[in-house]
């Protein structure tokens, strides 16, 4: 999947997506990256809004699973379980999210747990980032279950 073909997947699928104006920078099982303009997203203070921070940083997570997910030929429904993001600092230009895949041991056991169960959970990281250093760490839960065939 290409970063253009993953934005317009999102945006058709959720459509708040297209008011807050993402866009997917890279994709791959690895990482998935994923900006907003300010522009779309500022708050009274002309920073970004807390809530599009927080969008963005369960959507990098998700996105990256989706993608990982699909190169494991995986048909899942895939959900946010629990969710909590830590605000650092402002962000004063546009919102870019990253999240990364965990390490091989971590994802090999996901992986065979949901093949084996039908479901399983993994715990992300993600990270909203600035040229100042991350702004946004975000800690969720995703969980995934095999479609039915």
């Amino acid at each position: 999947m290409t970063p253009d073909e993953l934005t317009a997947f999102l945006r058709h699928s959720i459509p708040v997506l297209n008011a807050i104006d993402i866009q997917v920078r890279e994709c791959s099982p690895q990482r998935v990256v994923i900006a907003a303009p300010l522009a779309a997203n500022h708050n009274h203070h002309q920073t970004a809004f807390g809530g599009s921070l927080a969008l963005m940083s369960i959507l990098s997570g998700w996105s990256l699973m989706h993608v990982a997910l699909s190169a494991e030929q995986l048909d899942a429904r895939l959900v946010v379980q629990r969710s909590e993001c830590q605000f650092d600092r402002p962000v004063n230009g546009d919102l870019v999210s990253e999240a990364q895949r965990p390490d091989a041991e971590i994802w090999s056991r996901f992986i065979d747990t949901l093949r084996s169960r039908g479901k399983a959970r993994i715990d992300l990281q993600t990270r909203v980032i600035t040229a100042a250093g991350d702004a946004v760490l975000h800690r969720g839960t995703f969980a995934a279950s095999l479609s039915k065939a």
